[in-house]
């Protein structure tokens, strides 16, 4: 199985993301809705998002050398890119931003 697949899965349905499409974690960012954080929360937040970076970057090595190249699912990178962009966390080391894949609408073309 793809191993970004599998983090994006599990970051999608954690709930302390609270990412169901609609509500994300306390920040404003397109068709997410705004829930108010502290700035230590924000932080906190950022924090664990440099840490899934680092593990997406491990992931996706690993399925680069198993030949599972770009197996993510598209929903899952639109609204992850989303959400690290609100935390000013850079992606695009990681996935190719395209017009397939808006970083600020999650699910849409």
């Amino acid at each position: 199985m793809c191993a970004v697949s599998m983090v994006t899965d599990y970051w999608k349905n954690n709930d302390q993301w609270k990412y169901n499409g609609i509500n994300g974690p306390g920040i404003a960012t397109g068709g997410l809705a705004y829930n108010p954080v502290s700035r230590e929360e924000f932080e906190q937040l950022r924090k664990e998002m440099m840490e899934l970076k680092e593990l997406l970057k491990a992931a996706k090595s690993y399925d680069d050398l198993t030949n599972q190249h770009k197996c993510e699912k598209e929903e899952n990178v639109k609204a992850l890119i989303q959400i690290a962009k609100a935390l000013d966390v850079d992606f695009e080391d990681i996935f190719v931003y395209s017009d397939e894949i808006d970083p600020r609408q999650p699910g849409t073309e």
